[in-house]
């Protein structure tokens, strides 16, 4: 009983914790897209309306 208590306990604090790591690099995975992602789609965006502008 107290072997299965013991285990489910650290069985949460593991799903806890790959759950945790799994957050931090959603958080970095999308400020990276979006410091440079966001960056280059907006310098695509300024150079398509330049183009538009000098024709």
């Amino acid at each position: 009983m107290i072997r299965l208590a013991v285990l489910c306990v650290a069985a949460f604090f593991a799903v806890a914790a790959a759950l945790l790591w799994l957050l931090y690099a959603a958080v970095i995975g999308v400020a990276l897209v979006v410091r440079f992602g966001y960056g280059a789609f907006l310098a695509s965006a300024n150079r398509r309306r330049s183009q538009v502008m000098h024709q």
